[in-house]
């Protein structure tokens, strides 16, 4: 079924969701889901699983919270 009215994202954006899509289907929590994120964040500041996520891998790999601090 098409949709009624399709939204025309920029192609990086639907490869960054495509792997951020991923990741969350697979459950990682690593290093690059970490920087992955970011991305996210980057053009979708109210991705709010994007944001969970990014917490998610902060408490799970012990990261600084003063880095993640820094970077907001």
């Amino acid at each position: 079924m098409a949709p009624i009215c399709g939204i025309q994202y920029k192609k990086d954006y639907e490869e960054v969701m495509s792997y951020f899509r991923a990741i969350l289907r697979a459950q990682e929590v690593s290093e690059r889901a970490f920087c992955l994120t970011q991305e996210v964040i980057k053009y979708a500041e109210g991705n709010y699983t994007a944001w969970f996520y990014r917490r998610k891998c902060i408490e799970e790999l012990a990261m600084s919270l003063e880095d993640e601090m820094e970077w907001l």
